[in-house]
C-alpha cells in the first residue's frame, strides 16, 4: 500500500507519506486495536478491514492524497474481511461465481463412499427415485456440488 501527497495548487512533486506491503504485516483481530508510531497494523474484523498508525506529517496547504494497492495488498484486506476459507456467503451475497475448472477441482476431493444416504437425502437427492443411465452423470453432479455447498457452510 502507497499513500502519496501531491500539491494541489503549487505542485511541487510527490510527498510519500508510506509505502508498506500489507501482506508482510499480521491481521490483528484484537478488540483493543492498539496502534504503534511509524509502525503499520493491519486490523480485520467482521465489520470493518482497515490498515493503522501513528506518525508526524508536516503537510501545510491543500493536498491530493493518492492509496495505491498491489495485487498482494488487495489479497491481504481480503483475507482480513472474510478470512481465508472460502464459502458459500461470497458466492450467495457477494455474487462470486465458480468456474468450471474449480468446481472439477473441488468435486474431484470429494470421495463418494464418505458420503451417507442422510447426506444425499438432505440435498434432494431421494434415495427412492430411479435415475436413468444418461441423467446419472449429472445428478451425481449436483448432488456432489450441493454436498460441496453444505461443507464449506
Amino acid at each position: 500500500m502507497r499513500i502519496v501527497a501531491r500539491g494541489w495548487s503549487r505542485n511541487m512533486g510527490n510527498t510519500e507519506i508510506v509505502n508498506i506491503e500489507l501482506s508482510e504485516l499480521g491481521i490483528n483481530r484484537s478488540e483493543s486495536r492498539s496502534i504503534y508510531w511509524d509502525r503499520p497494523g493491519l486490523f480485520g474484523g467482521m465489520f470493518r478491514t482497515f490498515v493503522a498508525w501513528g506518525k508526524n506529517l508536516r503537510l501545510t496547504g491543500s493536498y491530493r492524497l493518492e492509496v495505491e494497492f498491489s495485487s498482494a495488498d488487495i489479497l491481504q484486506l481480503f483475507k482480513a474481511r472474510f478470512g481465508s476459507v472460502l464459502d458459500t456467503m461470497l458466492l450467495d451475497e457477494y455474487g462470486f461465481t465458480v468456474s468450471p475448472e474449480f468446481e472439477k477441482a473441488v468435486l474431484s476431493k470429494i470421495k463418494l463412499a464418505d458420503v451417507t444416504l442422510g447426506d444425499l437425502m438432505k440435498f434432494g437427492v431421494a434415495s427412492t427415485e430411479e435415475v436413468a443411465p444418461a441423467d446419472k452423470s449429472a445428478a451425481d453432479k449436483s448432488a456432489n456440488l450441493g454436498l460441496l455447498r453444505g461443507r464449506l457452510s
